[in-house]
């Protein structure tokens, strides 16, 4: 019996969560393929640390980007 009460607070939890999801404004399409890519680029970052590769996050942006990313770091 307590194994049904905990997974029926679980579903409560779980629908309070979607309703706060819910109540947020929605992305601008712009604002989606950025934050999409900022995801991506922190996924090859830390895999290839795990991986063991040591990539730099310059050195993902060039070979994501094909080109060398300009910052206030190497203008």
């Amino acid at each position: 019996m307590t194994k049904v009460l905990k997974q029926s607070n679980l579903v409560g939890k779980f629908i309070k969560e979607q309703d706060k999801l819910n109540s947020l404004p929605p992305l601008s399409a712009i604002d989606k393929a950025t934050f999409d890519m900022g995801v991506d680029m922190e996924h090859l970052y830390f895999s290839s640390k795990i991986e063991g590769s040591n990539l730099t996050k310059q050195q993902i942006d060039q070979a994501v980007y094909g080109r060398k990313i300009k910052t206030p770091n190497n203008s």
